[in-house]
């Protein structure tokens, strides 16, 4: 079946004016992982394609196989600069960006092939929308699942129900400026982006767009970074949504959502003693904060009540 679509594909694409595609490439200490990200990549076959590989040079085997990529298929650019975080790294990166379309890469992520003839096919019939995302296969230790996020809702989104997936996400730049593209918030970059362009066209669309890695070590998922994300989160909300009337209930929702992650990755997750025990410590936390903020939060008291805190 993915052969004979693969065909599909292509000849549709004869007929399809092809915009050149950017993909951002956010590359610290991500060797050998970082082999997985290019090949899926290499495999595309998408004629007006461009990686844009912003390193900052803390190893010397990332930096050294970055050097060594070439292609005659796409453009690499490679730039080596040191970033204080991921939203520096990235609002560097789109200095560099000359496709009509942007989306981005994890170094521990794959694309499913041939997926950039589907985005661009997207935004030729659909000229109009602004933002697309798509559904993401998760991999983690001992399981391999699709993630298939809900329709776009502003409001599910500062609620913390519907965070769509970067990794899965392109940006049309032929209606949208870089400006919309930065980042406000540099330790949360995706979610400050996703809140600055909460009033534009967002569609979803119905295919799965990569593959991810869920590990303790994932740049995606990373119980000891948590603290710092739920802050990051909150200053994002405070930012955008200083003004609501549902402040309080976002913020409830922000503590929620760590706490009710946490606890479904639990078992994924850990490898110690110990870490179980700090993971139970952080949920715990968590879930004490958001009803702090929003004691009626029915989502934290089930939780509550289903672990037994």
């Amino acid at each position: 079946m993915d052969l004979f679509q693969d065909i599909y594909l292509k000849r549709l694409s004869k007929f399809i004016k092809k915009n050149q595609i950017s993909i951002i490439i956010l590359a610290k200490n991500s060797y050998p992982g970082i082999k997985k990200a290019i090949r899926s990549i290499e495999i595309q076959e998408y004629p007006s394609l461009e990686i844009i590989i912003q390193c900052n040079p803390t190893c010397k085997k990332t930096v050294n196989y970055i050097k060594t990529l070439a292609s005659k298929k796409f453009i690499i650019k490679k730039i080596f600069s040191k970033d204080k975080n991921v939203g520096d790294a990235w609002n560097k990166s789109l200095k560099h960006v000359s496709g009509d379309i942007v989306g981005s890469l994890d170094t521990d992520n794959m694309l499913q092939k041939n997926i950039l003839y589907k985005i661009n096919r997207h935004f030729v019939k659909n000229k109009n929308d602004q933002i697309i995302y798509g559904n993401v296969v998760l991999k983690s230790k001992n399981k391999t699942f699709k993630f298939i996020p809900d329709d776009y809702n502003a409001e599910k989104l500062k609620r913390i129900e519907l965070v769509p997936p970067f990794s899965a996400t392109f940006f049309n730049l032929k209606k949208l400026k870089k400006e919309n593209l930065k980042c406000t918030n540099l330790n949360l970059a995706d979610f400050s982006i996703w809140l600055k362009n909460q009033k534009k066209i967002i569609k979803k669309v119905n295919y799965t767009v990569c593959t991810n890695s869920w590990t303790k070590l994932s740049s995606t998922f990373n119980y000891k970074t948590y603290n710092k994300y739920v802050k990051a989160r909150l200053d994002i909300l405070n930012y955008y949504e200083k003004k609501s009337s549902k402040l309080q209930i976002y913020r409830s929702n922000c503590y929620f959502w760590a706490a009710s992650s946490l606890n479904s990755f639990h078992d994924e997750l850990v490898a110690s003693n110990k870490e179980r025990s700090d993971i139970n410590r952080l949920i715990k936390k968590f879930i004490n904060k958001s009803l702090q903020y929003y004691s009626k939060n029915k989502k934290t008291i089930e939780l509550k009540r289903k672990i037994n805190l």
